[in-house]
């Protein structure tokens, strides 16, 4: 979504909220309300693989899987708009 932002010259924020980013870019195509859920879903996982010293993350094998799932949807929906 950063370089999505960049390419739009929509003012880029050092940040890696990822409900945020989307918020920034729905304002110039709204068509990104497709990866809200997907984005929400990763968004839960920030904390805990950013700092797993701190809060021990228990993540299943399938929420894993999920997360991944969803990482892809995300990254194809956004090559698709940035022209990748």
């Amino acid at each position: 979504m950063k370089a999505y932002i960049i390419k739009n010259d929509l003012g880029f924020k050092k940040i890696h909220d990822l409900i945020e980013l989307l918020n920034i870019c729905k304002k110039q195509d709204n068509s990104f309300f497709e990866i809200f859920d997907h984005c929400k879903m990763l968004a839960a996982f920030y904390i805990d693989t950013r700092y797993p010293v701190y809060w021990p993350s228990l993540v299943s094998k399938e929420e894993a899987v999920d997360a991944q799932k969803s990482a892809l949807k995300i990254k194809n929906f956004i090559e698709s708009k940035i022209g990748k």
